[in-house]
């Protein structure tokens, strides 16, 4: 009771983040477009509600400013994969791991995103769905 939930729906931020555009001018644009009506109101906390949008988890916190609490699922979703998969302990690991990056989309064109978003050059895979 006494809790508004705004659900926004932003696939101009998708798309930034799949050119591999994370910070600049035109993101804090699009953020302040897609942010503004619901901070304006009172909005205390975001919830980023895309695989997408960690990627612009720091320009998300300029945008809203220190005063609104910015929730990423991501870790949460990753322990309880871990626990449903039935790997490693609660401790985090320290063994290392393989990462391939999985799209439906042109590989080659991918795989440079990719790189820039992760910090380094990564395997791309094409899959059919």
């Amino acid at each position: 009771p006494g809790v508004a939930v705004d659900v926004i729906a932003a696939p101009a931020l998708v798309e930034f983040v799949e050119r591999g555009e994370t910070v600049g001018p035109a993101v804090e644009s699009a953020l302040h477009t897609v942010l503004e009506p619901s901070l304006a109101a009172g909005a205390d906390v975001v919830v980023l509600g895309c695989t997408h949008y960690p990627f612009l988890r720091p320009a998300i916190g300029r945008v809203c400013g220190p005063g609104v609490a910015v929730i990423d699922s991501g870790d949460a979703i990753a322990r309880r994969l871990r626990d449903v998969v039935g790997i490693g302990s609660s401790a985090p690991s320290t063994a290392g791991g393989n990462l391939t990056v999985l799209t439906t989309g042109d590989a080659a064109a991918v795989a440079p995103v990719a790189g820039r978003l992760l910090g380094g050059a990564v395997p791309v895979g094409r899959v059919d769905i």
